[in-house]
């Protein structure tokens, strides 16, 4: 195997396992409501034969329980000081059997889409490590830095804000993130993670700085059709930051584009790599 080889099946190793990762979210995201509502049925099963049981063994615990269920659920006043301690066990059991169901779909996709920034964060640090063992020329020297200054940059750079990451990665390695179309939505995920993880997914400060958001202060949903779309989004933002980085470090091309099948080395046999600002025209012997 030689080096280019070997470099190359490194990139092509880590966007396989950012792929699986992109695979796994789309089908849960396809497949979980089906799944919740299993789940639902068979709760709902368990909670109806405790009702009963309870109604045969403890009817005035069934009915205080019941009659604050049905005036919490028709926002109607309810007393929760003055229930017993049976009664509240009970309540709070109902309440909580139907919230699970109620926000674990939107939970769920709150979680898939961090998961999916955390892990393409982690596959854009590798992929720049890779680049940075290459002894590539990068216009802040980064193959002249020690194996700790490295570390130090690359910790710097997680810290950034994605917008001065883009600016980082065009500056050291030509790679204009933003010139992609879906760049705003790309962006906005990022800022959208943070939003819920930080506020509960409330438009902060932060999130309508960066993204221009100018709605009601409201928690944003990610539902099915917003998730899909950004996994979408973030499956064409790691092939083409896969292909770049080896078209341009390695000198090989994919003629089956996007799929990791065969690369063309442009570089053997003879042939010469000719940049876009040389002005001579030499050609391959």
């Amino acid at each position: 195997m030689t080096p280019q080889e070997y470099y190359r099946n490194q990139y092509i190793d880590i966007h396989s396992k950012f792929k699986t990762v992109l695979d796994l979210l789309s089908h849960l995201n396809e497949n979980f409501p089906k799944m919740a509502d299993n789940h639902r049925d068979i709760e709902e099963k368990k909670i109806q034969k405790y009702l009963t049981d309870l109604k045969i063994q403890n009817k005035p615990v069934y009915d205080e329980a019941t009659a604050t269920l049905r005036n919490f659920e028709s926002g109607l006043g309810y007393d929760l000081e003055t229930m017993s301690k049976k009664g509240l066990e009970v309540f709070i059991k109902l309440i909580d059997h139907k919230a699970i169901h109620q926000h674990s779909q939107q939970f769920m996709r709150e979680m898939a889409l961090a998961y999916m920034i955390t892990t393409f964060e982690e596959f854009l640090k590798t992929t720049i490590t890779i680049a940075s063992s290459l002894g590539v020329k990068t216009k802040d020297k980064w193959n002249s830095l020690t194996e700790e200054e490295k570390e130090k940059q690359l910790f710097e750079f997680l810290r950034l804000d994605i917008k001065e990451r883009s600016v980082e990665i065009r500056k050291n390695f030509g790679l204009d993130l933003k010139k992609e179309p879906d760049w705003k939505d790309f962006a906005e995920c990022f800022y959208r993670r943070n939003m819920i993880i930080h506020n509960r997914g409330i438009p902060d400060k932060t999130y309508k700085d960066r993204t221009g958001y100018r709605g009601k202060d409201t928690k944003l949903i990610v539902d099915k059709t917003y998730l899909d779309n950004a996994i979408k989004i973030y499956k064409k933002f790691s092939e083409n930051i896969e292909e770049y980085f080896i078209e341009t470090q390695l000198f090989m091309v994919n003629i089956t584009k996007k799929s990791n099948i065969v690369h063309i080395d442009l570089i053997k046999d003879g042939g010469q790599i000719i940049s876009l600002g040389d002005e001579s025209k030499n050609s391959s012997k």
